[in-house]
């Protein structure tokens, strides 16, 4: 080999490499691998968007939502924060919750509970449709009420957004999107809980007008616990 093609075989091999690295960490980034799930206890898979993955927060893992309803339900219990940044429900939105590795784990993890919450991202403008929500949001709580072990499922009405930020719509999430989920919740048998209505009036909780803080991923998960601990779950 000519001396003189080696370093620039190896610069173009070192970019190669550098590449492929970033193509991995975009794909972990905007697809993170799922969280492990331990034998035993009542396993809870919280499905969603950013709000449930915690892109609020600093710590996701003491923080986000999904860790804070741990922390209340107790030790009987594992909660698998199965959320993905930017997800839709809308299979036809520019990026589907059930195209998603987390997706596929809560489906494989047969989880005994299981708290959806999709919507924020279905409001952008180039995503939204009304019809087209409430048949996808319907299919994927059907999906998952019909696993062998029969979870329970909820359906989760999302926080308020105080910002047209992120093409994100607030008067769509508050008119369209919440009487939906309240829709498909009384078509499909599954439950409902009224994460908009407890933080309607809350916009300090909101930094960026659209994400929760650490409170008001509390807040959040408050009103889950009180809506699970109401209907005797254990």
């Amino acid at each position: 080999m000519n001396k003189n093609l080696k370093p620039a075989l190896i610069v173009l091999g070192g970019l190669a490499i550098l590449a492929i690295a970033g193509v991995v960490s975009y794909s972990l980034a905007s697809d993170p691998l799922p969280p492990k799930a331990a034998e035993g206890g009542i396993l809870v898979a919280c499905v969603g968007d950013s709000i449930t993955f915690g892109s609020g927060v600093k710590d996701k893992e003491q923080d986000a939502y999904p860790a804070q309803l741990r922390a209340l339900l107790g030790e009987e219990y594992q909660v698998l924060n199965c959320g993905v940044s930017g997800r839709t429900a809308l299979s036809s939105g520019d990026r589907p919750y059930v195209n998603t590795r987390r997706y596929r784990h809560s489906m494989q993890a047969a989880p005994d509970i299981v708290l959806i919450m999709l919507g924020t991202n279905d409001s952008k403008p180039y995503n939204w449709n009304a019809i087209a929500y409430e048949a996808d949001l319907a299919r994927l709580a059907e999906g998952y009420m019909a696993l062998p072990n029969e979870p329970e499922v909820y359906l989760l009405q999302p926080p308020a957004c105080f910002e047209n930020k992120f093409e994100i719509n607030p008067a769509i999430v508050r008119d369209e999107v919440c009487p939906l989920v309240r829709s498909v919740a009384a078509q499909t048998g599954a439950r409902v809980i009224d994460i908009h209505s407890a933080t309607a009036a809350r916009p300090e909780l909101f930094p960026d007008g659209v994400h929760p803080d650490e409170a008001g991923c509390g807040v959040i998960a408050q009103e889950i616990y009180k809506a699970l601990t109401s209907t005797q779950i254990h």
